[in-house]
């Protein structure tokens, strides 16, 4: 059961939104209208955590303001930046941090934080069996897609932390 004015983190990536709105909906927690902030992220800075804090400062219309961030990867500072608001989450704010490896996260987070068990969907590009499979040469051709670097030259380190989640 989720509960209101708690933050969460959940492992898992975009794919994770239908688990999260069935817990929600289970809860009697809608994620519809205005009091409904769900984003993802490629990478979590602190502009974005001053953009969610100054909405979570905002009043609810209905009775609860969910905020669902899911991020490849967030910096120290936007975590630290979102620490007060955690620690103080306004009205019946509800906060749920989605990301490939909660581990990654400051322990003042995850202190601060309940762990958010989803459904097991794996999200890697990568197919974990085939890769142990593989011959070590064949291995380092899978790992090709993981190494890619998008247009901003910068590989895409959820895929990363996803493959390697998999592999744990």
């Amino acid at each position: 059961m989720i509960a209101p004015r708690t933050v969460y983190m959940a492992r898992g990536g975009a794919e994770s939104r239908g688990g999260i709105e069935r817990l929600l909906s289970e809860s009697g927690i809608s994620m519809q209208g205005v009091d409904a902030y769900v984003r993802a992220f490629t990478h979590f800075g602190v502009d974005d955590a001053r953009a969610v804090i100054a909405k979570a400062q905002l009043s609810a219309i209905g009775a609860h303001r969910v905020f669902v961030i899911v991020a490849s990867s967030m910096t120290t500072e936007a975590q630290n930046a979102l620490l007060k608001t955690f620690e103080e989450a306004p009205g019946n704010a509800l906060f749920i941090l989605v990301v490939p490896s909660p581990d990654t996260l400051l322990p003042t987070v995850r202190s601060r934080s309940q762990t958010l068990a989803l459904a097991e969907e794996s999200s890697s590009i990568i197919n974990v069996q085939e890769f142990f499979a593989a011959a070590p040469d064949a291995r380092l051709e899978l790992l090709k897609p993981l190494l890619d670097k998008d247009d901003d030259d910068r590989r895409d380190t959820g895929a990363i932390m996803d493959f390697l989640g998999a592999v744990e």
